[in-house]
């Protein structure tokens, strides 16, 4: 069960929703209903004009009526003796709007440009964001409402994150984010904070790597770089060597990664360690990707800590539909995981038979033997769901279920929402990974333990 940090356009209300995808459905296609505005008017102003003259009994050839078509468009053919039909009437107004509005469009989109790279040329201690994904939007918008200057640069301009950014003001720069040109233009030799934000590690030690050559050639303030590490394991031991710093200072260089910080905040807010009916506590993990493996290694690393004299072991069961040789692979990559914890993988697909059952939820008295729950799955739907199944079946023993979601809007502002209004969500409690772990705040602070 790999997981994802994409999520959903911000959630609102129905209206809001609707605007905004006709915003972006016009952002992406406006040339092409454009040109289809334009083949509109040619047609009905071709056929306008061989219906008119052929009801007074004029014969004109083609060219003739090409000519008068393409007229139109510069007001010079419309005004006409005598009764016009509806396509004539029809094109000799669309014709001229839609040739306005291709005018006033294209020099939008110059101006645009012109204007945007014009303040960047004064621009300084301003924070890039290299990478225009759900964590990049997050940053973008927290920065912003910090009050700093916030310059994001994506190659796909087709992302349908950009429109946001640039209704809050944020200058964005489609282009590659590792090349010297867009770097440039970003001032990133003045800027204060980068962050290299993309899906691919490789790609974003590549935007360091280009930052820093850019910046070493010339003096100026410190930038504070920041790469985001997909795999929790390679961030924990890039991180372990601290922050690299140059030799002039001119720039620093840090590693986080959103579900390890996720996870710290997911234990200090949800500790996992209340003991169950036999004395023990026992932990549930539904979906192990990298949220559900940083939740296992971290809640291991606590509990040794906390118990490592008594030899006591931590219970885990892991439900996934691969979990038998994930769980082989995660004692291989952690093997202190054996020491402090003994790991029960139950592999069934989220939902089955074997699921829906719900029998790895009980002892062999019939008691709850889990003492909480943690659902890390991809998609919130599927993780409120599971979350659901999970409460029906425990919901008389007052176990805990944390739902890892996406954001704290949408679906996780409805729970909380819902708790205390009805009983069927009590014990639920929503975690906004991207809302939780990209506040600027929380990243330059490093990977302290928050709530």
């Amino acid at each position: 069960m790999s997981e994802t940090t994409g999520d959903a356009h911000p959630d609102g209300s129905r209206k809001r929703v609707t605007s905004w995808q006709i915003r972006q459905w016009w952002r992406k296609n406006q040339w092409l209903a454009i040109g289809w505005l334009w083949l509109a008017a040619g047609i009905l102003g071709f056929v306008g004009f061989a219906r008119y003259f052929a009801a007074l009994g004029q014969s004109r050839s083609f060219g003739d009526l090409l000519y008068l078509t393409i007229q139109l468009f510069v007001l010079e053919s419309g005004a006409v003796e005598g009764p016009a039909g509806l396509e004539l009437q029809i094109a000799r107004f669309l014709a001229p709007a839609v040739a306005a509005s291709t005018a006033v469009l294209a020099l939008a989109l110059l101006f645009y440009e012109r204007f945007q790279l014009l303040r960047l040329r004064w621009i300084h201690d301003h924070v890039i964001i290299c990478g225009l994904g759900y964590k990049g939007l997050v940053l973008a918008h927290g920065f912003h409402e910090r009050g700093d200057r916030v310059v994001v640069i994506d190659r796909d301009e087709d992302n349908d994150l950009i429109d946001p950014c640039r209704k809050l003001g944020i200058t964005v720069l489609i282009g590659d984010a590792a090349s010297q040109e867009f770097l440039a233009l970003a001032r990133v030799d003045r800027a204060q904070y980068l962050f290299a934000v993309s899906g691919d590690d490789g790609a974003n030690a590549d935007v360091a790597v280009r930052a820093h050559a850019h910046v070493s050639k010339q003096s100026g303030p410190t930038l504070n770089c920041f790469v985001h590490i997909v795999d929790p394991r390679l961030c924990d031991l890039l991180r372990k060597h601290g922050p690299a710093t140059d030799k002039d200072n001119r720039f620093t260089l840090q590693f986080f990664n959103v579900y390890d910080t996720g996870a710290r905040a997911v234990l200090a807010q949800h500790p996992p360690f209340d003991r169950g009916p036999d004395g023990e506590p026992h932990l549930l993990v539904a979906g192990m990707g990298h949220m559900g493996e940083s939740l296992i290694v971290l809640g291991a690393a606590k509990w040794r800590a906390q118990h490592g004299e008594a030899n006591e072991r931590l219970r885990i069961s892991i439900i996934d539909r691969n979990a038998g040789e994930l769980v082989k692979s995660l004692v291989l990559r952690h093997p202190q995981l054996t020491t402090a914890c003994e790991l029960v993988p139950l592999t069934m697909e989220i939902p089955s038979p074997d699921f829906v059952r719900g029998d790895f939820l009980f002892a062999n008295d019939g008691g709850c033997d889990v003492t909480i729950a943690y659902v890390c799955l991809d998609d919130d739907t599927a993780a409120l769901t599971t979350a659901l199944a999970l409460r029906q079946k425990v919901k008389e023993d007052g176990v805990p279920i944390v739902v890892r979601m996406r954001h704290d809007a949408g679906l996780a502002t409805l729970l909380g929402g819902l708790h205390g209004d009805d009983s069927r969500f009590d014990g639920l409690h929503a975690f906004g990974l991207l809302d939780r772990t990209c506040r600027p705040e929380l990243v330059l602070g490093g990977t302290r333990e928050t709530p």
